[in-house]
Order: C-alpha cells, then sequence, then structure tokens
C-alpha cells in the first residue's frame, strides 16, 4: 500500500538531516509519494547545491534529493534570516535566496511568509519533523 510523507526538516545537524534524507529516498524507491521542506536552520542546506560541498556525503544525499523530485521547497521566511543568519555559521541570508533561484528550490511563503503545510494535510501525507 502507498504512503504519503512530508519530511519537514528543521534541522542542520548531519545525523537527523542525512536520515531524512535517506528515508525519504528509501521510501520513493519503494513507491511511496514523498516532499520535503527545508524550514528554520533546515534551509541551510541550500548551500550544500554548491559544487563546493561535493565532497560532503550530507551534499551528495542532498543532491539525489533535489534529482529525484522530493524537495518541495524552502522556507522563504526562515531562508531570509529568521533569527539565524551568518551567526550560526551559515551563509547570509540573501546568498540562500540566491541558492534557492540559482538551483530553482521554491521559496515556501503561503502562511504569513513561512511554508504551508495545510495542503499536504488534506491530500493525506503523514508529516515527519525532524
Amino acid at each position: 500500500m502507498s504512503r504519503k510523507v512530508l519530511f519537514v526538516l528543521f534541522t542542520d545537524d548531519f545525523c537527523r538531516s542525512f536520515h531524512a534524507f535517506i528515508w525519504a529516498l528509501d521510501l520513493k524507491q519503494h513507491g511511496h509519494e514523498v516532499s520535503i521542506i527545508l524550514e528554520g536552520p533546515g534551509t541551510k542546506h541550500l548551500s550544500l547545491l554548491e559544487p563546493s560541498s561535493a565532497s560532503s556525503g550530507l551534499a551528495e544525499k542532498f543532491r539525489e534529493v533535489k534529482a529525484a523530485g522530493l524537495l518541495h521547497g524552502a522556507c522563504k521566511a526562515a531562508s531570509a534570516g529568521c533569527g539565524m543568519g551568518s551567526t550560526c555559521g551559515g551563509p547570509e541570508p540573501a546568498d540562500l535566496h540566491g541558492l534557492a533561484r540559482t538551483y530553482g528550490v521554491q521559496l515556501l511563503e503561503d502562511v504569513s511568509g513561512h511554508a504551508n503545510i495545510t495542503p499536504f494535510i488534506e491530500q493525506g501525507y503523514q508529516v515527519v519533523t525532524f
């Protein structure tokens, strides 16, 4: 029986993010519908699309997720800073928006500038939050 799963990635923690990516890919491989939304510090994963991240195992998995069409988008407000920015060791917020545009990642802003999960809930998705 096919399932629908939405991963909401609120973290930039390596282990949690890596597992979200491999589980999403595995579910897709087994015929399930899967989407991923990057939220909060998770939007910093947009920097993994840069060629300079090529040696990272996390970057490789993230690129696989994107190539498989599993990345629904990234929260626009969170990727604009939303209290994190470069003070947390990530790229400047403007860089995240630029990376989203460069790599064709949709910036999500339907709920007060943030990502909207309502359509997923209405379509019967199970939500898994990291």
